[in-house]
């Protein structure tokens, strides 16, 4: 976003506008952003957690601060 509206071209806007699949440190920003990362971060912090949270379920959670 520039100045409160949304961009899909321009300095620093991918070509396909799209961030999935782009580098990102180690890995792709896939690795950090996507719905599987988080997935997989939490369960690895939370190995007794139940696997059939979604993404939804754990940011319910971290706003209660769980």
């Amino acid at each position: 976003m520039i100045a409160e509206r949304m961009v899909d071209s321009g300095p620093g806007v991918p070509p396909t506008g799209r961030l999935s699949g782009l580098p990102y440190k180690d890995g792709i920003i896939d690795d950090y952003v996507s719905k599987r990362a988080i997935m997989a971060k939490y369960l690895k912090k939370n190995p007794i957690a139940k696997r059939t949270y979604d993404v939804k379920k754990i940011a319910q959670l971290a706003g209660n601060g769980d």
